[in-house]
C-alpha cells in the first residue's frame, strides 16, 4: 500500500496522506509540525503544486515569509496554470511589501481565469490599497467592469478611479451597477448617494436617502444628505415663486401702463401663477416616481427628521395666496390700504422663505 498510486490523480498515496496530515495539524494550530510530512512527501516524490502551496501556507503561519514565497514560486514553476498558486503568491508578496510582484501575480491569475470577477476585483483593490494607481489601473478597471458588470467590488473600484480621474458620470454608473449587484449593501448605496449629491441630483438624492434611512434609520451620513437635498428642493420652490413674482410684476406693469390693457396684465399674472403651481406639481410628480418608499414614509421622514423644511412650502403658499388676493383686490377696485396689507403679508412670506432657506442650508451643511 505504501507504493500505491491514486489512479484518479496520478499522485502517490503518501502525498495525499501528507496533505491530510498537514491540514489536520493546521486545524489544531500546530503549523510547525505540518512542515515534516510535506517536505518528506516532496523529498520522496518530487515537486507537487498542491503540496508546495500548502507548505507555503504553513511557512506563512510560522511567519517565515521568505520560505513561504520560495515554496509558492516552486509551485508556480511546477504548474504554471494553477490559479490558486498565483493567488497565494499575490497575498504573500503583498504581506512582504513587494507590490510589483503582487500586481504581477494577480495579473497572471486574471489572465488564467478571466471569468472570475473576484480575481479582477482583488487586482484593482491592491492598487487602491497600496496607492499604486496609474493609467493602466483605470484601463484594467474599465475592462473588468465590462467583463463583470454585476460584480460589486469591481464596480466600486471603477467608481473610485473614475471619480479620481474626473469622470463623475462613469463613477455614478459604476455605483448604480454596484448597488444593483448588492442591493442590501449600505456602503454601496452611501457611495452612490454621495456621488449624486456632488452632481446636484436632488431628486435622486432624496429617493436614495429615503430608502437607506428606511433600512438604517440611524445612518448619520444619509440623514445629512437627505436634509440638505430637502432644503434644496424646498428652496427651488422659493426661487420659482420669486422669479414668477418678478415676471408677473414686470409683465403686469408693462401691460397696464404701456399697453393700457389692464385685463391682459391680469391674465398675464394669472398665467404666471398657474405656471408656478404647474412646475411645482411636475417636480413633485417626478419625485414621486423616483421614490421607492412611497409618499407616506417619505412625508413622515421629512416631518420627523427634517421638520424645519416644512416651513418653506407654507411660506411659499402664503406668498402665492397673497399674490392671488392682490389680483382679486385689484380687479374689484378695493381700497389701497387692503392692497398694502396683502402685499405686506406676501412680502413677509417671501422674505421669511428666503431667510429660512438660507438658515437651514447652513444648519444642515
Amino acid at each position: 500500500m505504501t507504493d500505491a498510486v491514486d489512479p484518479s490523480s496520478g499522485r502517490h498515496e503518501q502525498v495525499d496522506r501528507a496533505l491530510v496530515a498537514a491540514s489536520e495539524l493546521l486545524r489544531y494550530g500546530w503549523p510547525e509540525d505540518a512542515v515534516e510530512p510535506l517536505t518528506g512527501a516532496l523529498a520522496l516524490h518530487g515537486d507537487d503544486a498542491e503540496v508546495l502551496r500548502v507548505l507555503a501556507v504553513v511557512f506563512w503561519w510560522t511567519e517565515d515569509l521568505d520560505a513561504a514565497r520560495t515554496a509558492v514560486r516552486r509551485a508556480i514553476a511546477t504548474d504554471p496554470d494553477d490559479v490558486e498558486s498565483f493567488r497565494l503568491a499575490a497575498h504573500l508578496a503583498e504581506a512582504a511589501g513587494d507590490v510589483p510582484e503582487a500586481r504581477a501575480a494577480w495579473s497572471a491569475a486574471v489572465a488564467l481565469r478571466p471569468d472570475d470577477g473576484d480575481l479582477a476585483a482583488a487586482r484593482l483593490v491592491l492598487d487602491l490599497r497600496t496607492g499604486t494607481v496609474d493609467r493602466a489601473t483605470y484601463a484594467t478597471a474599465t475592462r473588468a467592469a465590462a467583463a463583470h458588470p454585476r460584480h460589486a467590488e469591481v464596480n466600486l473600484a471603477l467608481a473610485w478611479l473614475a471619480d479620481r480621474e474626473g469622470y463623475p458620470g462613469t463613477a455614478e454608473r459604476a455605483l448604480v451597477a454596484a448597488v444593483a449587484a448588492t442591493p442590501a449593501d449600505p456602503w454601496s448605496r452611501w457611495q452612490l448617494l454621495r456621488a449624486r449629491e456632488r452632481r446636484g441630483s436632488t431628486i435622486a438624492v432624496l429617493a436614495d436617502a429615503a430608502l437607506v434611512l428606511a433600512e438604517h434609520p440611524d445612518a448619520v451620513g444619509p440623514l445629512g444628505a437627505f436634509r440638505r437635498a430637502a432644503v434644496r428642493m424646498a428652496s427651488f420652490g422659493t426661487a420659482l415663486v420669486l422669479v414668477g413674482l418678478v415676471l408677473a410684476a414686470t409683465g403686469g406693469a408693462l401691460g397696464d401702463t404701456a399697453l393700457h390693457a389692464p385685463v391682459a396684465a391680469a391674465l398675464w399674472c394669472v398665467a404666471v401663477m398657474i405656471g408656478i403651481v404647474a412646475t411645482e406639481v411636475a417636480v413633485l410628480r417626478r419625485l414621486g416616481r423616483s421614490l421607492r418608499t412611497g409618499w407616506p414614509p417619505f412625508v413622515r421622514l421629512v416631518r420627523t427628521r427634517a421638520g424645519g423644511v416644512v416651513v418653506l412650502p407654507v411660506l411659499q403658499a402664503v406668498t402665492l395666496v397673497a399674490g392671488g388676493l392682490l389680483l382679486v383686490l385689484a380687479a374689484s377696485g378695493a381700497p389701497g390700504a387692503a392692497d398694502g396689507w396683502v402685499a405686506a403679508v406676501g412680502g413677509a412670506g417671501l422674505v421669511g422663505a428666503l431667510g429660512v432657506g438660507g438658515f437651514l442650508d447652513r444648519w444642515y451643511a
